[in-house]
């Protein structure tokens, strides 16, 4: 009996330990949404497409809020730290809490797992191939949002892009 795969899937996996810009005709492009539970799925989500070989078969990862730092780690060979973070890091109250309607979201504390805790390879992340993209919302319109290529930016700027891309517009 023959099982048939979908073709973006099989497509994905003609890529398998290649990078892009692959040269096969085709335009890949992972889109990866926001917020904290869409996050942690899509973490664990990542993790596979990294155990299967594939950090590199994508030409463009669009993304939002948590999905910046998902991209971030998985475009840096880090997967599974960032899963890891989720249930290590975010779970209880250092991160999200309700008593704490001032700062609901800790993005101090998001920066410094990022930074120090289970540090992103900036390194490897700036110099992946895959053109990735984040949304933010200027404060004067929080109905439209803007993408910015990640890769035009200094690394030394990228906690501030992190912030950015991770804050709440209310």
């Amino acid at each position: 009996m023959k099982v048939s795969m979908h073709p973006v899937l099989q497509h994905l996996l003609e890529r398998r330990d290649k990078s892009v810009p692959v040269g096969d005709g085709r335009k890949i492009v992972l889109v990866l949404f926001g917020g904290i539970m869409v996050g942690a799925r899509g973490a664990g989500a990542l993790t596979a497409f990294e155990e299967l070989g594939l950090t590199n078969a994508f030409d463009e990862i669009y993304t939002m809020s948590s999905g910046f730092a998902n991209t971030s780690y998985f475009l840096a060979g880090q997967a599974k730290v960032c899963a890891e973070a989720y249930y290590r890091e975010f779970s209880g109250r250092k991160f999200l809490n309700l008593l704490r309607p001032w700062k609901f979201a800790d993005l101090d504390y998001l920066v410094e797992v990022a930074k120090k805790i289970k540090p992103v390879d900036l390194k490897k992340l700036f110099a992946s191939r895959t053109k990735f993209y984040t949304m933010v919302t200027r404060l004067d319109d929080l109905v439209k949002g803007i993408f910015l290529e990640v890769h035009k930016f200094n690394p030394d700027d990228y906690f501030k892009l992190l912030r950015a891309c991770s804050s709440l517009p209310f």
